[in-house]
C-alpha cells in the first residue's frame, strides 16, 4: 500500500528500518495505586434568620462550607405568612432547584438546592409570592456524585405525627429533613427518628410559641429503599416535614 505524503510517495507494507526505538521490547509497566483526594464531609453549617417585611428575603454571608467542584448546598425554607410560597431562588448566586414541598401552604418547609462550586459564603435570596415577615432558612453542604437528590419527599396534616414513607438513600450520601409547626407550645418541637443504622442529627429547633421550624440531617451509612421517617411534634397546628437523600 502506498499513499502520499506531501511531494513524497511512501510504501507502508515496507519493513520499517531498524533502529534503537523500533526494537526496544516494552516490559510490564507498574503505575502503582493511584489514591482519589478526599471529599469534604458533608453536614449542616447554619441556620438564619429573617424578620424585614418583603417579598424577596436576602440572606447575606451564609456559610456554604468548603468549596469543591462537587459540592451542593442545599437550603429549607420557611415563612410565616402561610399564604406566602416561595417562587424562586438563588444560592451562592447560582439559580436555585425547588427539590420538595410539604404539600401544604399552612406548613412551608421547602427543600431547594444548587451546584456551588466556589466560596466559602454566599448570598441566599429567596423570593415569595407575595410580602412575608417572619422566614428562615437552614443551609446544608454536600458532596454528591450527582447533583439530582436520590430520593424526595413531603407531607404534612393538621395534627399528629408524620411519617415520610420508604425514603430512598444510598450508603455514602447525604440526608437532609426540614420541618415546620404553627402554633406550637413551647419547648422542643421536633424529634426525628427512623429504624435506620444512621443517628439522625438535630441541627435546629426553634419555636417562638406562635411557629416552629426544625432541621436534621445524617451522613448515610447504608444503602435502602424502605426506610420510613417520623417526625413527632411537641404542641397542636398545622405541620409538614420534607426530606430528601443524594449520592
Amino acid at each position: 500500500d502506498q499513499y502520499v505524503s506531501g511531494s513524497t510517495i511512501l510504501d507502508v507494507s515496507a519493513t520499517p528500518p531498524s533502529s534503537t526505538y523500533l526494537s526496544n521490547t516494552w516490559g510490564a509497566v507498574n503505575f502503582g495505586t493511584v489514591s482519589q483526594p478526599s471529599l469534604p464531609t458533608a453536614g449542616y453549617r447554619n441556620t438564619y434568620l429573617g424578620t424585614t417585611p418583603g417579598t424577596v428575603h436576602t440572606f447575606n454571608s451564609c456559610d456554604f462550607g468548603t468549596a469543591h467542584a462537587q459540592r451542593v448546598v442545599i437550603v429549607g425554607v420557611h415563612n410565616a405568612t402561610n399564604a406566602n410560597t416561595v417562587s424562586s431562588m438563588t444560592i451562592g448566586g447560582v439559580t436555585g432547584v425547588f427539590a420538595v414541598a410539604t404539600g401544604s401552604t399552612g406548613a412551608i418547609a421547602d427543600l431547594w438546592y444548587a451546584l456551588v462550586p466556589s466560596g466559602a459564603t454566599g448570598t441566599v435570596a429567596v423570593t415569595y409570592s407575595g410580602s412575608t415577615t417572619n422566614t428562615a432558612i437552614h443551609v446544608w453542604a454536600c458532596y454528591p456524585e450527582n447533583v439530582l437528590p436520590v430520593d424526595v419527599l413531603g407531607t404534612n396534616a393538621g395534627s399528629g405525627n408524620l411519617t415520610l414513607t420508604d425514603l430512598s438513600k444510598r450508603a455514602g450520601g447525604f440526608a437532609a429533613f426540614c420541618s415546620y409547626m404553627s402554633g406550637a407550645s413551647t419547648g422542643t418541637v421536633f424529634s426525628l427518628a427512623s429504624a435506620g443504622p444512621e443517628t439522625i442529627v438535630e441541627n435546629y429547633d426553634f419555636n417562638d410559641a406562635i411557629n416552629a421550624c426544625g432541621a436534621h440531617s445524617f451522613i448515610t451509612t447504608a444503602t435502602s429503599a424502605t426506610e420510613d421517617y417520623t417526625m413527632t411534634y411537641t404542641g397542636s397546628g398545622t405541620r409538614g416535614i420534607t426530606g430528601a437523600t443524594w449520592y
